[in-house]
């Protein structure tokens, strides 16, 4: 029996078999990824390092079980949140006791509130022989996003269309969608704070009506909000001059802009660099004389060259280009 036992333990490698048997320390020093959302979903991480050991319970039985090694997250302020036994096993079996993977549950680890700052986890190993390891900074959990608001709500089919998002726990490489049929990704998204991001959507292709914006980290939490843009069918009307039709980038210059009529009190007037999107300048001031004729102030300050004008009524869209 004896003999049998022995060789039981070195089939099973880097295992224990028994709690006498003081055997190794585990000492962890990495895991993957560091970076985790969990409050909406499971994320599964790899720990890597050294020692891990299992010990085999009951091995000369015809019911022998494997007690995995005890992985536990230890927030700033010392709690302790241990992941399920259920939760920590083998990568593809691997015994040589240098990688466990931990299911961590959704909600396990916070924080859940998208206004909530990251929270920086030690991790701990401890072997069933009760010796243990600490890797301390191990894991950041980051807070989900939360989308509350659009501006505009609403842009002309076939545009270019700039959007401003408002919210919180917004991120470095998140994704934006309209969520039309087919999605529409936002483009040139930049993240300016948790709190404020812009893009781009072309309405190329999408029909009129009334979509969700999904906005996702690149950990994986997103957020919806519900009806939050409105393609609209555009009322094309011709603009047929402004005056003057140059400016100097050293000062505020005050224009007139006229059309073969369509305006409506009061539009939204931005020009762009010729031929490309960005970047979008607003004008100041913008007053509607009549449905011919509005005045405006173009902002010092722009990079020379020629541009695009746009007006935009609530519910009409066009554009002049510059001589």
């Amino acid at each position: 029996m004896k003999l049998s036992g022995i060789a039981f333990c070195l089939g099973l490698l880097a295992f224990s078999c028994s709690s006498q048997n003081d055997g190794p320390s585990p000492k962890p020093t990495e895991i993957a990824p560091s970076l985790i959302c969990t409050a909406q979903s499971d994320s599964l991480v790899s720990i890597t390092g050294s020692g891990f050991s299992p010990l085999v319970v009951d091995g000369l039985t015809k019911g022998p079980s494997v007690v995995m090694p005890r992985v536990v997250f230890v927030d700033p302020a010392g709690t302790e949140f241990e992941i399920s036994p259920d939760g920590v096993s083998l990568p593809n079996g691997d015994r040589s006791g240098t990688a466990l993977d931990a299911l961590v549950p959704a909600e396990f680890l916070g924080p859940i509130d998208p206004t909530a700052a990251a929270v920086v986890y030690d991790l701990k190993v401890i072997n069933a022989n009760g010796n243990d390891g600490l890797l301390s900074g191990a894991l950041t959990v980051v807070p989900p996003p939360d989308l509350s608001a659009v501006d505009p709500t609403m842009g002309a089919a076939g545009t270019l269309v700039s959007v401003t998002l408002s919210g919180a726990g917004f991120r470095e490489g998140m994704t934006a969608t309209l969520d039309a049929n087919p999605q529409v990704a936002g483009a040139n998204l930049v993240v300016a704070s948790s709190t404020s991001a812009t893009l781009e959507f072309d309405l190329t292709g999408v029909a009129p009506g009334t979509y969700d914006i999904t906005v996702t980290n690149s950990e994986g939490c997103s957020s919806t909000l519900p009806n939050a843009f409105t393609v609209i069918e555009p009322t094309l009307f011709a603009l047929t001059g402004i005056d003057p039709p140059f400016g100097c980038t050293c000062s505020d210059t005050t224009v007139t802009i006229f059309s073969a009529g369509g305006f409506v009190s009061t539009p939204t007037v931005q020009m762009r660099p010729t031929g490309q999107s960005t970047p979008v300048i607003d004008f100041e001031r913008v007053a509607f004389i009549d449905a011919n004729t509005l005045t405006a102030v173009v902002p010092g300050g722009a990079d020379l060259g020629d541009y695009d004008v746009t007006v935009i009524n609530p519910v009409s869209y066009t554009h002049l280009t510059l001589p």
